[in-house]
């Protein structure tokens, strides 16, 4: 989102200051240092911290930049990343303190006395540059005249079945190279008789490929939880590998895909053992290179009739595959046309009760969606939260839609994500953005991702209530299609696309260290991290950051 680089950042640092405030008048209590000006400083910022998350929350609803806010942003932000180490010593000190103090009596009389006087003039140092930045508010509240739609917002979202539209054809074509002797429409289970005499290879590798958010994961899942694919195969695998380029962690990744059941006790088998003679379904997703030494694995162990599925985005992956096995089983998925576009977003928007009246808006919204199903789905989730043609009408008209120029047509998804994402509460897009930081294809355990928001402070609320507000959050993330459910029972995913967004508009926020594609960064000012293990101080060389958090 162009000129809104550091807004995600501004929300965390918000959270952040939200926190620092209540330890200042705490400490400052203890100390009998609340009075007089310092107290007036603190009752200024305190107030003045719901407008600035006002404005930086309407700042997202323009599609134009504004230096002079982005300059107070990123004064906000700096001044909470000092707070937040300000706070992180005094729990260090705290800590020591309390190992070399095991009396209760001695304790409690450390505790008192726990903060010196140089943190108390650091403490006092950061309330005043608080509040100078916070006098400077006024210059931006006209922001908020840009969020006076009067529309009110609603959380709710009917159960709508996921469907796969428009890709019939390609299912058959799929099926008909996974199970080559039994003609097309014929739903019954080949024999392995009838596979053996056929001819059909021990393991074939079927690609899917086609550009971010045409659908083939979706497509895949379709054919993955196929009861006769189901039926067909010993066993049933997959693996997401869209962040990982290590020949390691791919094999790690796909012994662990397959059921446990079916491997022995207290053992951990290798690929080779857990495939030998059997026909298997396995779908590698979002694949990228290094495959070979996988597929050779695969191929030379699996039972006649095993199939591996690939999907990917890059068609020098899918030729580098035929190329290792000298095949050429390829199913592409082009752009859907635009009325299969439109019966996805009405599906989606409307579930089982159709409104003719908003037809003709939703077939104008389904022609900027460049033929994508994601984005279908998406737009069609965010226009169910009002079904009313005032709503519909001010996204198809979003200046969003051509503010990218040239840039939409390298990502198509860009328009509609900035749409989707302007619509936004301030906690969803703290909570999307945290996910973002994690790689491509990361597998979300939804308790844990809930527990990670409530460490992360994502919203500041009484603790009794912690756990039922996130879940609240995540489950507002699923209806809207931004957290995808996997095969597997309560794990998710966030889609490429998605991620891909929002990571580029934290900016200074969230950063994930891809060694394949990103460049080194000066990370000194981002308060979200993710990277590689092996890559910890190698190549990033972060022994030279004297602050560090490990989540």
């Amino acid at each position: 989102m162009p000129g809104t680089g550091l807004t995600v950042g501004g929300w965390f640092a918000v959270a952040v200051i939200k926190i620092f405030l209540n330890k200042v008048r705490s400490i400052l209590e203890e100390r009998h240092e609340l009075h007089g000006d310092v107290a007036g400083m603190l009752f200024r910022v305190k107030a003045s911290l719901v407008h600035i998350g006002a404005v930086i929350d309407a700042s997202e609803r323009r599609a134009s930049a504004n230096s002079g806010f982005m300059s107070w942003l990123q004064m906000i932000k700096e001044i909470a990343y000092e707070a937040q180490d300000l706070l992180d010593d005094f729990e260090i000190k705290r800590i020591k303190k309390s190992q070399q103090n095991k009396v209760s009596g001695v304790l409690a009389y450390m505790m008192k006395n726990l903060i010196i006087d140089d943190d108390l003039t650091k403490l006092i140092d950061l309330l005043k540059r608080l509040d100078h930045v916070a006098s400077k508010l006024g210059s931006f509240l006209d922001l908020l005249k840009l969020n006076d739609s009067g529309e009110d917002k609603t959380d709710f979202f009917p159960t709508i079945v996921p469907v796969c539209y428009g890709r019939d054809e390609e299912k058959e074509q799929l099926m008909s190279i996974m199970f080559p002797n039994v003609p097309q429409g014929e739903h019954f289970v080949p024999s392995r008789a009838q596979e053996e005499i056929g001819g059909t290879p021990n393991v074939r590798v079927v690609c899917i490929v086609g550009e971010a958010g045409a659908g083939k994961t979706t497509l895949a899942k379709v054919i993955y939880n196929d009861p006769i694919v189901k039926e067909a195969f010993d066993l049933r695998g997959w693996a997401f590998l869209g962040h990982m380029f290590d020949s390691r962690d791919i094999f790690k990744t796909i012994e662990s895909s397959f059921p446990s059941a079916h491997q022995p006790l207290d053992s951990e088998l290798t690929l080779s053992e857990i495939v030998q003679d059997k026909r298997f379904f396995l779908v590698l997703d979002n694949a990228h290179d290094n495959l070979r030494d996988v597929l050779v694995t695969l191929c030379s162990r699996g039972a006649k009739g095993s199939i591996v599925m690939v999907t990917t985005g890059l068609e020098d992956t899918a030729k580098s595959i035929e190329g290792i096995t000298r095949g050429n089983d390829r199913v592409t998925l082009h752009a859907l046309p635009q009325d299969t576009a439109k019966e996805i977003l009405e599906h989606h928007a409307f579930g089982k009760h159709m409104n003719v009246n908003l037809t003709s808006i939703s077939e104008e919204i389904a022609c900027k969606l460049q033929g994508l199903p994601l984005l279908a789905e998406a737009v069609g989730r965010l226009l169910t939260v009002k079904i009313h043609a005032a709503h519909w009408r001010k996204v198809c008209s979003s200046k969003w839609w051509d503010r990218y120029g040239d840039l939409a047509s390298i990502n198509p998804a860009l328009p509609a994500m900035s749409i989707i994402f302007e619509f936004l509460s301030d906690h969803l897009k703290k909570c999307l953005a945290y996910c973002s930081m994690f790689p491509s294809g990361y597998i979300f355990e939804r308790r844990k991702l809930v527990h990670m928001w409530v460490s992360n402070h994502m919203q500041e609320h009484p603790e009794f209530v912690y756990e039922s507000e996130e879940d609240k959050w995540f489950n507002e993330l699923l209806n809207k299609s931004l957290i995808q459910p996997t095969v597997w029972e309560n794990k998710y995913t966030v889609h490429q696309a998605i991620k891909e967004y929002v990571a580029s508009i934290t900016e200074t926020g969230c950063y994930t260290f891809d060694e394949s594609v990103r460049p080194k960064k000066n990370l000194h000012a981002f308060s979200h991290i993710a990277i590689e293990k092996r890559d910890f101080n190698a190549t990033l060389d972060l022994r030279n950051y004297s602050k560090l958090r490990n989540e």
